[in-house]
């Protein structure tokens, strides 16, 4: 065992010890993920920042892949630790098999029909506008397998009582790439193009960090061929739920794009940006607690020890709720700031200044019910249940989100404001449907224990 401490130190220590590096390695992976739109919404301005938010969506879904095979070899990996079997590393081999295999593919097919495809996205976006989505998207479509490898590697650190290397790992070279931006965007005056080099460089540069652990002693990651081709399919269903909300949030982006731009105006487009970043630095601490617990809960379920993962989710929940709180409330103090920080005040114009603030307080709400979503999906993906958690991400992140984006603006056609709230119902929707599946899953169980014996 990589990490006895798991299974035998107290709760509350093990937790933190995981709970400190993960929201660290979460939190300056999102802020090094948004110095993108940072410098380039300084440099190239509104075009910039429109450009960035149509080409996310396949960031994320690279990102996803190698969160599909990560989470879900990982979960399967620190089971079997959990239980000693041995057979942990076979999951691992899957694992990286899968994902070097659909990432290839995948920068094939955005190179060899790249403009087809952003013309989709971006409903036929401005020239400007296309321009600057080909510098960036280019060297994101080349360095499609270094996106899925580094989100891989650093999940499964974690899995192997590493989170500190992980941390380390997307620590320093999240500070690197804030660097490199400012100089290969303004310094160097190479703007999109400079911004995304350095986006893929880093990334590269992280997955090197993280190769380190298989040459530390306690490592306990490794190839092993036999049966890891016929463990590919199972990783692949045990990390959906978390390549479905990763798909469904690159789904849900495009579409939130091409809505903006038809109900209100590309002005909107730009305050969906602006606020989706932020959003996305906050969520991230919410991932950071999912990121502690899932080898915590998943290790301690694959040896049975039922009342320590519990604990574990309990102390997952608590965190949660303190940090939905104290984001919200700075949300409600300082929301017309938020255009500022990603655009020079001559490059603001007064629609987006006016939809900022009154979008912020409406889109901010989800921060309400995120990271509980996140946490509770997290819990049933790690004790094997995926058919609840695959329902929970796909209601949630797909179908809740999509009615709503659909439906407000039809039932409001003249509320300005109507799109801001498709998110926020969803989740709030979906934390109430899952509190009741609990609910009447408990109730089912207090009937069967208390019902006589045949």
């Amino acid at each position: 065992m990589s990490d006895p401490k798991i299974l035998t130190g107290k709760p509350l220590n093990t937790f933190l010890r995981y709970l400190i590096p993960s929201f660290g390695a979460m939190l300056i992976s999102c802020v090094y993920s948004i110095a993108d739109t940072f410098f380039i919404g300084r440099y190239e301005g509104e075009a910039g920042i429109t450009a960035l938010i149509i080409i996310i969506p396949v960031y994320m879904l690279l990102y996803g892949i190698g969160a599909l095979f990560g989470v879900g070899g990982s979960i399967l990996y620190s089971i079997e630790k959990g239980r000693g079997t041995g057979n942990e590393k076979k999951y691992f081999t899957a694992s990286l098999t899968g994902a070097l295999i659909i990432a290839l593919i995948l920068m094939a097919v955005l190179n060899i029909w790249f403009t087809p495809i952003m013309n989709f996205m971006g409903e036929k976006p401005s020239r400007e506008v296309m321009a600057l989505i080909e510098v960036y998207g280019r060297y994101v479509a080349f360095g499609a397998p270094v996106i899925a490898l580094n989100g891989f590697l650093t999940i499964f650190l974690r899995n192997d009582g590493a989170p500190a290397l992980s941390m380390i790992a997307v620590v320093s070279t999240g500070v690197l790439n804030i660097l490199g931006d400012y100089i290969a965007v303004f310094v160097l005056n190479m703007g999109m193009e400079g911004a995304a080099l350095t986006t893929i460089s880093c990334m590269a540069i992280s997955a090197a960090i993280c190769s380190i652990h298989f040459f530390r002693k306690k490592c306990g990651l490794g190839l092993r061929f036999k049966g890891a081709l016929k463990a590919i399919p199972l990783t692949l269903l045990r990390g959906l739920p978390t390549f479905t909300g990763d798909f469904s949030f690159a789904i849900t982006m495009m579409t939130f794009t091409i809505m903006f731009k038809r109900h209100i105006g590309a002005y909107a487009q730009v305050v969906y940006s602006v606020l989706c970043n932020i959003v996305a630095v906050q969520a991230c601490l919410f991932m950071g607690v999912c990121a502690a617990v899932q080898p915590l809960i998943s290790t301690n379920f694959g040896a049975k020890n039922r009342e320590r993962v519990l604990k574990f989710f309990r102390l997952g929940l608590i965190t949660t709720g303190i940090l939905a709180v104290i984001m919200y409330v700075m949300i409600l103090i300082f929301p017309s700031a938020l255009a500022g920080i990603f655009l020079e005040k001559e490059q603001i114009t007064q629609q987006v200044l006016d939809m900022t603030p009154v979008g912020a307080r409406i889109y901010g709400l989800c921060l309400l019910f995120l990271g509980f979503n996140f946490l509770i999906n997290i819990y049933y993906q790690s004790t094997l249940r995926t058919a609840v958690s695959l329902t929970v991400t796909f209601s949630r992140g797909l179908i809740l989100v999509l009615v709503f984006i659909f439906l407000l603006p039809a039932i409001f056609p003249n509320y300005l404001y109507a799109l801001w709230w498709a998110v926020p119902l969803a989740d709030a929707l979906t934390l109430g449907l899952i509190a009741a599946y609990a609910f009447f899953k408990k109730k089912k169980r207090l009937r069967a224990a208390a019902a006589p014996p045949d």
